[in-house]
């Protein structure tokens, strides 16, 4: 007796160094399929699992990184820790006059009817998919950094460039319907996107002068 089971495929990519960071996670899964039906199948020319199936596809990826600023920093800044003072000159001393810092985040579901035909073409199908995304990005001059983390007393009788400075902020949410091939899955989607966020901020010029007493 045939009974069914549930395939799935985990996959998941970490990469890093010290100037940023990268996570990837897929996950790809069948709804269904005869225990008997290798996952290989699914890549097949003719399998019977295309035509009584769908897939569940969840993916999220997110990346953060910056010119200057280390993993160290970066971990510490959002997870809360001590910023020693000699890692701050490390970073300030290799800071250039003008810095970058950004962030992506998305996730999302899709879903490929195996099922259905397109106009009696058997190797075509429909999906449908919805995601959210956040992308950041930061510009910062290295007097700027130097003010915030070490103050301005190393700026005596001086007068720190705070700009420029640029921020970016936004979010959105996308929703897609399309077509997609069943032997190679390439696909061609429409996609509707609503924004939800989006905040700027722009300096162009701005600085601190710091008495000698």
């Amino acid at each position: 007796m045939s009974r069914k089971l549930f395939i799935h495929n985990i996959r998941a990519i970490f990469w890093n160094n010290t100037k940023g960071s990268f996570l990837f996670v897929f996950l790809f899964c069948g709804i269904t399929a005869d225990a008997q039906v290798p996952t290989m199948y699914l890549l097949s020319s003719d399998s019977t699992f295309k035509q009584k199936n769908g897939i569940i596809q969840l993916s999220a990826n997110g990346s953060i990184g910056s010119n200057v600023l280390d993993n160290l920093f970066l971990k510490k800044s959002f997870f809360g820790g001590h910023l020693e003072d000699d890692h701050l000159d490390r970073l300030s001393g290799s800071a250039k006059e003008q810095n970058r810092a950004g962030m992506i985040l998305n996730g999302g579901i899709e879903f490929l009817n195996l099922r259905d035909t397109i106009l009696n073409h058997p190797h075509w199908g429909f999906r449908v998919g919805i995601s959210t995304n956040y992308h950041g990005s930061l510009s910062f001059s290295r007097d700027l950094f130097k003010t915030i983390y070490r103050g301005n007393e190393i700026f005596r009788n001086d007068t720190a460039l705070l700009g420029p400075v640029t921020f970016q902020y936004q979010a959105w949410q996308k929703f897609g319907f399309g077509i997609f091939n069943k032997r190679n899955f390439s696909s061609a989607t429409l996609s509707l996107v609503e924004g939800q966020t989006y905040k700027s901020l722009m300096v162009s010029q701005a600085g601190l002068f710091t008495s000698p007493t």
